[in-house]
């Protein structure tokens, strides 16, 4: 399933630099040089990146309280919101 906005974000975060697509892969694929990773669940995506170093944007269109050990580098509601965010606003 595509998320709204999915592959508008991706073309717009291309033009500053370079983006990747990666999925719920084992470990030997996993790039730790990634620069961020962008993911909606929080004891997969995100604890993933905080064990690995990495930083982390969790995608919570709901909203929802974080109740895990997860902690993300940012959080946002709408795809849409990544490159303001990653910008610095």
């Amino acid at each position: 399933m595509l998320v709204e906005g999915a592959a508008e974000i991706c073309e717009r975060l291309a033009g500053v630099g370079e983006v990747r697509i990666i999925t719920n892969g084992i470990e030997a694929v996993q790039a730790k040089r990634l620069e961020i990773i962008v993911g909606d669940r929080l004891e997969a995506d995100i604890l993933g990146a905080n064990q690995f170093g990495i930083e982390s944007c969790w995608f919570n269109p709901l909203r929802a309280e974080n109740w895990s050990s997860a902690v993300p580098t940012i959080q946002v509601a709408r795809l849409s919101e990544i490159a303001v965010r990653l910008a610095g606003g």
